[in-house]
């Protein structure tokens, strides 16, 4: 008598875009919302069992961006998981399905603010910080990681010292996109590489040019050093 296979029972690990759209609409339409005494309308009550719901499929979105995109090298995987959940929570009340699916929405949300986070931290690290991670490098690798951090010391400084507004800030995000970039690379493989990770963040190609245009404009503050060294 022939056996029938089993089917392999679904994995839960991957995020279920379908029922997640449901609960956010569900979640946002059942929200009590007040207008406060400056005029300004707030949340006062949200479904608790529904939060809890879209975080179990979001926290999954998370996972994977700290392993693909490797965040939990100089930070603690539990303060990233916890940094990069709470941005998406803070921003249950805000996807619709005009800004996309709700894991593109997400996963954009997550890498921003994981870079954000990882950004901030190196700049209060100190040497035994670093020290303790050492092992995890050959020495070229390290002194190409210190070349990096200086680099990206001066790509916000130009940034800072010539722009303003809107065009600064955007211009600041990319900086720090393009130096987790070659962190995580060890190298530039190439400008439509880039583009590609660039725009998984969720900016523009015609922003990217910009700023490749207008740092190639400042090329000179950036590698002035190593020029005159030839």
């Amino acid at each position: 008598m022939p056996t029938t296979k089993k089917k392999k029972p679904k994995s839960n690990n991957y995020f279920d875009e379908v029922k997640v759209t449901t609960w956010i609409v569900e979640y946002q339409r059942s929200a009590i919302r007040e207008i406060n005494s400056e005029g300004v309308e707030t949340v006062v009550w949200k479904d608790k069992v529904i939060e809890e719901k879209i975080m179990s499929e979001v926290i999954k979105i998370v996972k994977a961006i700290i392993q693909v995109y490797r965040y939990y090298i100089f930070e603690d995987y539990d303060d990233c998981l916890q940094h990069g959940s709470m941005s998406c929570y803070q921003n249950f009340m805000k996807w619709h399905k005009e800004k996309g699916t709700a894991f593109n929405f997400f996963s954009i949300i997550s890498k921003r603010s994981l870079l954000n986070y990882t950004d901030r931290r190196k700049k209060h690290r100190n040497h035994n910080d670093i020290a303790e991670h050492v092992d995890l490098y050959d020495s070229k690798t390290m002194n190409f990681d210190f070349y990096l951090e200086e680099f990206r010391d001066n790509l916000i400084e130009i940034v800072n010292n010539n722009f303003v507004g809107k065009k600064r800030k955007g211009f600041i995000e990319i900086s720090l996109i393009l130096i987790d970039y070659l962190f995580k690379t060890k190298k530039f493989v190439s400008k439509t590489d880039f583009y590609s990770w660039a725009r998984s963040y969720g900016k523009r190609s015609i922003d990217i040019r910009e700023f490749m245009k207008a740092m190639r404009e400042h090329g000179a503050e950036l590698f002035g050093d190593a020029e005159a060294e030839d």
